[in-house]
């Protein structure tokens, strides 16, 4: 997953997950759906458009990470895991979206958690583990 990360990781930000997934053969669709964030079946990553933005494009970048480790298998996101592979995918979205030397630069220029997750166009808990990550 390292390798992949040091590939794709142009350094700009927002990273441009959509073009990163597409890179890899991978296809993104929205639906809306009541009880369901995502589903992942053959090759298709498919999104609840009813998530922010910013919870769309960690999602996709998660099951990205499965992708990546070969965990390929129809699922859907109903609830949360905090399984070792759960938290695995979650680390690689978390390094894909919220390049450190970028966090890094943005901490350094706003010092705010809140204008970080809006540059990077993360959820908010996502920037603050990035930051704990970087600093602790």
């Amino acid at each position: 997953m390292r390798g992949f990360l040091n590939e794709y990781n142009n350094f700009e930000i927002p990273v441009d997950i959509e073009s990163i997934v597409s890179k890899v053969w991978l296809n993104i669709e929205y639906f809306s759906f009541e009880n369901i964030n995502w589903l992942f079946s053959w090759k298709t990553i498919v999104i609840n458009n009813n998530l922010s933005l910013a919870e769309q494009r960690f999602t996709i970048a998660h099951e990205l990470g499965h992708y990546i480790d070969g965990e390929i298998w129809a699922s859907t996101g109903v609830f949360a895991c905090t399984d070792y592979k759960e938290k695995k995918a979650d680390t690689f979205a978390m390094d894909l979206l919220c390049p450190t030397e970028q966090v890094k630069d943005l901490w350094k220029e706003y010092e705010n958690i809140p204008t970080i997750a809006q540059c990077l166009v993360v959820p908010e808990s996502i920037v603050i583990k990035k930051l704990k990550h970087i600093y602790l």
